[in-house]
């Protein structure tokens, strides 16, 4: 056996109820069930080097042997934070030069909006919709630039969003802009995807059967709970306001064709996360879900608070960590609501997915020269949160690819932000570091609530693996993608 210490990213967690321990590595995502006796002996080990022949090793060689290959344990003489910056070195590098590419761009068709939430990032709307031919064939120019000039070997796939404002709103600049968009693809051998960000209430049959003309597969709806909810928090602006909003949306979903999928975001706070069970009702009423939910999926997100909204009462507002404690009872609620449903019709029952803290990647939208966000003026933005702000531009599509603009944002290092958060054994899987745009600003973001739940979470879920083996599958591991966010 070789000289060996406990991992660094090691969270070792007691399940008395069953007298046993859990396992977790922070970087490679192991998780094992270890004994009561065998979990005491590695908490009393702590970061003590062991080397063979030692008194501490208590005839535990084959269980150490064990961890050291599963990585629970590694050599005595790794500095494991230095591997990791390593690491994420390796993949920044990878941002430019690499043999696989894709492109993601983000289109504002307009910022118009005919929703006037309080809690949007965009705080100001100026009148500015994307309809100047020029522009349209800029950002083609642009495009064709980036697969030429760039040194990727092979270019795979074009994906667009769009996105506003309301994107729909100028629903012309994606008809217009759609054709050019997928005869580029063509001539490179690229496949072509696109999906949509809208508030939901101008999906009406004509709108719906244009975005699937258009190839646009996935579209993400913000329904911010039921009515009394919705409708205080996603307000219609001027004149509209008296018009229906929260049932004209469900209206609207109900109309969506074959081929599409809806994800519903819901932005939460504690107001909404009480009145879940009317939003629930209301769409197996409208028999949306789960009736269809090969077509439409739910995803909660923690309502932010932009100090430039100056909205005046934040007392609803969950902390990250009771967030996190609300994603947790959402998704057994969720779970529990549909099976009750597939009971009654003959469906197979779901299981639920372990959640666990994985390694983050950063925004791709930030970080990637090959990510944009273009405004309607052609404008190239480094982030969602400014296409509003046409300061806040890096160039314009006319002036062509030039990857000299992207090099400050490639540049963006989580391991550089601040000490605290360097030195932090949780900075690999911190999703807070991801929204570049939103560290940089503060400095010192909140910290992920990872930080303070992981082994809750890991003992809540194993015991509930163990009640109900038929509700909740072992854990698998899967990499995610960071492509970008939005409040909207």
């Amino acid at each position: 056996m070789k000289d060996i210490k406990y991992s660094f990213y090691n969270v070792i967690v007691p399940v008395a109820e069953k007298s046993e321990y859990l396992i977790y590595n922070l970087i490679s995502g192991g998780l094992e069930v270890l004994t009561w006796e065998q979990g005491a002996y590695l908490e009393s080990v702590g970061q003590t080097s062991l080397r063979p022949g030692d008194s501490e090793l208590s005839g535990q060689e084959e269980l150490l042997g064990y961890l050291y290959d599963k990585g629970f344990f590694v050599r005595s003489d790794l500095n494991e934070r230095e591997e990791y910056n390593k690491f994420y070195s390796k993949k920044k590098e990878l941002l430019y030069d690499k043999d696989d590419g894709s492109i993601n761009l983000t289109v504002g068709t307009t910022i118009m909006c005919n929703m006037g939430c309080p809690y949007c990032f965009e705080f100001v709307k100026p009148n500015k919709s994307l309809n100047d031919i020029e522009n349209l064939r800029a950002i083609i120019t642009y495009i064709n630039d980036v697969v030429e000039q760039s040194p990727v070997k092979r270019w795979h796939s074009l994906n667009v969003t769009w996105y506003g404002g309301e994107p729909l709103i100028n629903k012309n600049a994606i008809s217009r802009l759609t054709p050019m968009l997928q005869e580029l693809c063509a001539k490179h051998g690229m496949s072509y995807s696109a999906n949509i960000i809208t508030n939901g209430i101008l999906l009406t049959s004509d709108n719906w059967e244009l975005l699937k003309k258009c190839d646009v597969k996935n579209v993400q709806i913000t329904i911010d709970g039921p009515q009394k909810t919705h409708d205080k928090s996603r307000p219609l602006k001027g004149r509209n306001n008296e018009k229906k909003n929260y049932f004209q949306i469900l209206e609207n979903l109900c109309l969506m064709p074959s081929g599409m999928h809806v994800t519903v975001r819901i932005n939460t706070d504690r107001e909404i996360a009480d009145s879940i069970d009317e939003l629930f009702q209301d769409f197996h009423v409208f028999g949306l879900w789960p009736m269809r939910s090969n077509q439409i999926s739910f995803s909660t997100a923690w309502l932010r608070t932009y100090e430039e909204a100056n909205e005046s009462d934040l007392s609803a507002r969950f902390s990250v960590g009771d967030f996190f404690d609300f994603q947790q009872s959402f998704r057994l609620n969720l779970v529990n609501r549909y099976n009750r449903w597939a009971s009654q019709n003959q469906r197979e029952q779901a299981r639920l997915k372990w959640v666990l803290p994985e390694i983050q990647d950063e925004c791709a939208t930030w970080v990637s020269p090959y990510s944009l966000v273009v405004d309607p003026d052609g404008n190239i933005h480094k982030c969602w949160e400014t296409i509003h702000e046409g300061k806040e531009a890096i160039s314009h599509v006319s002036q062509g690819f030039k990857i000299e603009s992207h090099q400050p944002y490639m540049d963006y290092d989580r391991s550089q932000l601040n000490e605290i958060c360097s030195s932090c054994k949780y900075l690999p899987v911190c999703d807070k570091l991801s929204c570049s745009h939103q560290a940089l600003k503060e400095g010192m973001p909140d910290c992920t609530p990872w930080k303070t739940k992981t082994e809750d979470s890991l003992k809540y879920q194993y015991l509930l693996m163990d009640s109900r083996p038929d509700l909740i599958i072992f854990p698998g591991h899967t990499n995610k993608v960071n492509t970008g966010h939005s409040n909207k």
